[in-house]
């Protein structure tokens, strides 16, 4: 067995030879571990695991996200609910309803706005102090947009950011912003869409949850981008319809032409509507019809390739809140929405989805026919497919 007895017969003497030999490569080839093909074969096993279960799990995510932004329009929904029943069935908009020769004079207020010893009540308009502090009542036409919910504005040309020191008035509240101010909403998380991955409020200077104090008189210095500027805006990750309505034209309009009331397209009955208010002002014009979402607005300046706000959410579809209290997930597999048709006139002051309230559905084709375009297949039009989805106004014209 590999050794040699001795003479004497007391032992066997091991010989080096074949036998150890083979026992040594045995027990080298036992320890060795994985070859490198065989490293190789598990990494590539990982990789197709990996590669099949990380979809299904960002899948699950972005569900799980959509699901939080369907409960943010919920306690917004709740929130609205209780503010037109304290205020005669009045949705929250601007400050300052009606029309008038400019808009610098609409002053017609059947809303709400109470904090300190500055008031608003039906009927009224702000006392002196507020126009001298920080001028909200006309905000520029491209602010009037559905996701601003505050504004600030100081007059003068010296435009510096040493005017928004803390303490003074410097912001007022707008469109969901009047929720938060009149306590209808405890939080201001729910104006976040967690698929956004940016805390709304401090990427605005402000803290994660700033009290009423902080929004109106806080610092607002870092508000907004470039310095210099003289007007403050604080966003969402939403869209609210009854942004207040602009009606623009190039050039002088007629004669008592603000207070003319406006036919809203895609509605039937035909809904009318006035300048510088909200296009449906009660729960009752609204009829169900689509009032929230989360953003799907797109700079005019954009080209049809270029995706709008909506690639930053959810990107494949938008959650609706409808008037009725529904939270609906509404898909967008086409990207119908992220690609939408540039505005031919590709400006603010045209229909836009930027700044979905403002068009002018008095403006006839031979008078400018890129804005007679647009004011039928912009930000009215979104809201109304908003509507089929949810079964209103379907199949209606826009005229």
């Amino acid at each position: 067995m590999g050794g040699v007895r001795c003479a004497s017969g007391r032992g066997i003497v091991q010989m080096p030879g074949k036998g150890l030999a083979a026992r040594r490569r045995v027990r080298s080839r036992g320890t060795a571990g994985f070859t490198l093909v065989e490293l190789l074969v598990v990494i590539a096993v990982i990789g197709v695991l990996a590669a099949m279960l990380l979809p299904a799990l960002a899948a699950a995510r972005e569900k799980s996200r959509r699901t939080v932004c369907i409960n943010n329009l919920r306690q917004m929904s709740a929130g609205l609910e209780g503010y037109v029943q304290d205020h005669a069935e009045y949705y929250p908009s601007g400050l300052s309803w009606g029309g008038a020769s400019t808009l610098a004079h609409v002053i017609d207020e059947p809303q709400f706005w109470a904090f300190r010893e500055h008031r608003i009540k039906g009927g009224g308009v702000m006392d002196a102090s507020w126009g001298a502090i920080a001028a909200q009542r006309s905000p520029p036409n491209n602010i009037w947009s559905p996701y601003v919910n505050f504004y600030g504005h100081k007059p003068g040309t010296a435009n510096r950011d040493s005017d928004w020191e803390a303490g003074q008035l410097n912001a007022s509240p707008l469109n969901i912003g009047l929720l938060f101010i009149g306590g209808y909403m405890p939080s201001c998380g729910p104006l976040s869409c967690p698929s956004r991955g940016v805390d709304n409020m401090r990427n605005f200077g402000m803290t994660s949850n700033p009290q009423p104090e902080e929004l109106l008189f806080g610092d607002w210095r870092t508000a907004t981008t470039p310095t210099g500027i003289n007007f403050r805006v604080r966003g969402m990750h939403y869209l609210y319809r009854n942004a207040p309505l602009f009606t623009f034209r190039s050039g002088a309009p007629p004669d008592g032409y603000w207070k003319a009331r406006q036919p809203l397209f895609y509605t039937a009955p035909v809904v009318l509507a006035d300048a510088a208010c909200p296009p449906f002002k009660t729960p009752r014009q609204l009829n169900g019809r689509a009032l929230m979402s989360d953003r799907w607005d797109k700079g005019p300046a954009l080209a049809t390739a270029q995706p709008g706000w909506g690639k930053d959410v959810h990107r494949d579809g938008y959650n609706v809140l409808y008037g009725d209290g529904r939270a609906v997930w509404r898909g967008d597999p086409d990207g119908r929405f992220l690609f939408w048709e540039k505005p031919r006139k590709g400006t603010a002051l045209s229909a836009n989805f930027a700044s979905s309230t403002a068009y002018d559905p008095n403006i006839t084709q031979s008078e400018d026919a890129d804005a007679w375009y647009d004011n039928r297949r912009q930000g009215v039009l979104g809201w109304h497919v908003l509507d089929e989805t949810g079964g209103l106004d379907v199949g209606i014209p826009v005229e």
